[in-house]
């Protein structure tokens, strides 16, 4: 079952002296309910192979990119969040568009893309479930950290990891 959750990132009004901010969500039941998420792309390899797909991951298209004489190329990922109440379905959506809007202020690091937006969800998703206790939000922070600074090669920020509750 997929529930229709949307929301739109927060703009500014065109006439407004203030910058002001709209975050508007919308989801429909009945729960329980699922929602398709967007996953970190699958690329392949040099010579053109796709190692496996993860488990529980859906692939989406193939994408090629040529720039500067070089071929790149990935499938898109798709990962599935459930919902057992309105609440983490309230949550979740709630949690996605505040990544946009806080990202867009600057207040965390990252970039503004729908794929951290997700991750961002499931974490805040993960950290309600989890009966809302500051160490557990903090072991969240200090995993999200250590994720980046694997893909990057130990060159993750630190500045989220040291936030106090």
């Amino acid at each position: 079952m997929w529930v229709g959750l949307r929301g739109y990132p927060p703009n500014y009004p065109p006439k407004s002296k203030i910058k002001t901010f709209r975050i508007t969500c919308s989801l429909k039941g009945p729960f329980p309910a699922a929602t398709y998420t967007r996953q970190s792309p699958l690329y392949a390899d040099e010579d053109g192979t796709y190692p496996p797909i993860p488990y529980g991951l859906t692939p989406g298209v193939e994408i090629v990119s040529r720039r500067n004489g070089k071929t790149r190329r990935w499938i898109r990922l798709y990962g599935e969040t459930e919902f057992a109440t309105v609440d983490e379905a309230i949550v979740w959506i709630v949690a996605h568009e505040s990544y946009h809007y806080l990202r867009k202020t600057r207040q965390i690091p990252g970039k503004n893309v729908e794929i951290d937006a997700d991750r961002f969800s499931d974490e805040a998703l993960e950290y309600f479930r989890s009966g809302w206790s500051p160490s557990r939000f903090r072991a969240l922070q200090e995993r999200r950290t250590q994720k980046k600074k694997e893909k990057t090669g130990g060159k993750a920020s630190s500045s989220s990891s040291s936030s106090s509750s």
